[in-house]
């Protein structure tokens, strides 16, 4: 490197004699002319290249991120779709009468049940209170000692509404987030 200020350094403070970076720098490379045939298919190639990674990128657009449950679907299969349907023949009228009178019967046989039920909890409750009445009658001390709720029995306990209502200077603490997302290139 050659430096005008390195051989003589008080130039510049003496004779009025001042440097500048550009005489100072480095000197340029002389640039070769090139062929402009040359020019042309380097230009071309570029081009080319550029052309040619554009094409790969809007294919790699057109893939979609894999679904796990879609994975498991295996593709044999689904090529053999329709040699796996069933061909079922349409139910004959007699079928379906006899499948309408099977239905009528289940649900009369369900409603004579709940009915039965329904008849059996009111005798048993009817009963019971004809019972307490009696025990009323021969011993008042009894009869509120059977009617006295048995806290060992039925473990349950209520403090005020079930539902509170909505705060509207409530603020929410933050909570831990844990991202389980994913990445895929």
């Amino acid at each position: 490197m050659f430096r005008i200020t390195t051989f003589f350094p008080k130039i510049g403070l003496n004779n009025n004699f001042h440097t500048t970076p550009l005489a100072s720098s480095v000197f340029m490379k002389r640039q070769k002319r090139i062929d402009p045939e040359i020019a042309k298919q380097r230009e071309t190639r570029k081009r080319k290249k550029l052309e040619k990674e554009i094409r790969l990128l809007k294919k790699e657009a057109k893939k979609f991120k894999p679904i796990e449950e879609l994975d498991i679907v295996n593709e044999e299969k689904i090529k053999d779709i329709n040699e796996r349907k069933r061909k079922l023949e349409p139910p004959s009228t007699e079928c379906l009468k006899n499948e309408i009178i099977l239905g009528k019967r289940y649900g009369k046989l369900q409603s004579e049940l709940w009915k039965m039920d329904d008849k059996w909890i009111k005798d048993v409750v009817n009963a019971q209170e004809i019972a307490l009445n009696r025990l009323k009658i021969l011993s008042p001390e009894l009869y509120t000692s059977a009617i006295k709720i048995d806290e060992d029995i039925v473990k349950y306990n209520f403090e005020g509404p079930p539902q509170t209502q909505f705060h509207k200077n409530y603020q929410a603490p933050d909570g831990d987030f844990i991202d389980i997302t994913k990445k895929w290139c």
